[in-house]
């Protein structure tokens, strides 16, 4: 079967590139349609199906499950060592929480996005875990020692955790992240919210809400009664949380520039913030029992920074790499690199 993908838009112009405003978010009705098509192929085929425990479809066990469409696979081995880099880059040192992981939320508020009863917010956001390799010991990964990490990809030893049975309670199997877990690039739920976002944008968001619906149900809040543009936009945030569609997402819908200024809004980006000495005056070396990691989040407010001054229109595309074909001038560079 085809596999929907929904990207709409020209390419940025070159009087585009150093702009800090979006472009006009323009809509073609044909490919609209032709999502609408494609998708119901997908869940026409009975091939697919959303899993009744949403924390199942990661991780080792959860592998090549019925909601996987597309799935990566990873051994981890000699040939493929560096396996799934979602893995190793969210869970880069482990247990050590004063070592900083590649990748990780730079908002403390980010727990916030989700709803407490969403069962979803259990494995995207960490905020505790539990080494099995130390009788269970608990750690706990929030301000001030660190940020939350992203939990999708973290190699657990028990993939049956519920919210319900135990809040916030994550499990993983060692202080050594296996890197052997299967990168999902596409799974049913995205055909669902792809479906609906061209249903939307036709004008027929009483065939559009069912869909987003499900994913609701299946994570354990209400129904909406209504979709909107903004609510719509969440659900595709929630549901896909660190599956790496967010940039995509975001140059569709032509919001790029203007959603990565809101980091100006983010708690790392006040001046209390802005270097170790300012952190230290503030908090001191010690915050509520834990060690204030005062330069992981001063490198946090320099970033956050960087970003806010530094989004431009330019980032609607990435730069074509460096090859033979660009240096002998067959392939123009992206407008702005």
């Amino acid at each position: 079967l085809m596999v929907p993908v929904v990207f709409f838009g020209c390419p940025i112009a070159q009087n585009r590139k150093n702009s800090q405003s979006d472009p006009v978010h323009s809509l073609d009705l044909a490919k609209l349609e032709k999502a609408v098509e494609y998708a119901g192929k997908v869940i026409d085929s009975n091939q697919y199906a959303l899993l009744d425990n949403f924390n199942r479809n990661f991780g080792v066990a959860g592998e090549n499950g019925e909601e996987h469409i597309y799935t990566i696979h990873h051994e981890g081995d000699g040939i493929d060592a560096q396996g799934n880099h979602q893995t190793h880059c969210t869970f880069t040192n482990g247990f050590e929480r004063y070592a900083d992981p590649h990748i990780g939320p730079a908002d403390v508020r980010v727990l916030d996005r989700f709803d407490n009863a969403d069962e979803r917010k259990l494995l995207s956001i960490a905020t505790r875990l539990f080494n099995s390799t130390e009788n269970n010991r608990e750690y706990a990964f929030a301000f001030p020692a660190t940020t939350p990490l992203y939990g999708k990809w973290i190699h657990r030893s028990n993939y049956n955790l519920t919210p319900a049975a135990n809040p916030g309670i994550e499990r993983a199997s060692g202080t050594n992240q296996p890197t052997n877990i299967n990168r999902i690039e596409i799974r049913y739920a995205e055909v669902l919210l792809i479906k609906a976002e061209a249903l939307f944008f036709l004008g027929r968001t009483g065939e559009a809400l069912p869909l987003v619906n499900q994913l609701r149900q299946r994570a354990g809040i209400p129904n909406l009664t209504a979709l909107t543009r903004e609510n719509l936009f969440k659900e595709w945030e929630l549901e896909l949380f660190f599956e790496q569609k967010r940039w995509l997402n975001l140059t569709r819908w032509k919001t790029l520039i203007q959603t990565v200024k809101t980091v100006n809004q983010f708690e790392y980006f006040k001046e209390d913030y802005k270097d170790v000495e300012t952190i230290t005056t503030k908090f001191g070396t010690e915050y509520n029992g834990e060690i204030v990691n005062a330069p992981f989040f001063a490198k946090v407010y320099k970033h956050l920074h960087a970003k806010y001054n530094n989004v431009r229109g330019k980032h609607y595309r990435f730069p074509i790499p460096n090859s033979a074909g660009i240096s002998n001038g067959v392939l123009p560079q992206n407008p702005g690199y």
